[in-house]
């Protein structure tokens, strides 16, 4: 796949994971972080998930990958 097709792909795959995601719990359900509009992709290697800047309630900023999260409702996901 041509490096251009592969940004082609990943900003479809973007816009389809954030256009709904507006929250995100923590692993233990106690925290419920608010997605920011930065995100990125994965820079693990072989990973071809996003990166999604979410603002924790104790004023954390952080980038969990979307292939480490689960979807819990349309807008929600969680953690682990």
């Amino acid at each position: 796949m041509s490096q251009a097709a592969a940004n082609t792909l990943l900003e479809a795959t973007r816009r389809q994971y954030l256009n709904d995601l507006k929250f995100v719990l923590s692993r233990d359900n106690k925290m419920k972080g608010v997605v920011t509009s930065t995100s990125r992709r994965c820079s693990m290697e072989g990973c071809n998930g996003i990166r999604v800047g979410v603002r924790w309630p104790d004023g954390k900023h952080t980038f969990p990958c979307t292939k480490g999260m689960v979807q819990v409702s349309p807008d929600t996901w969680r953690i682990g």
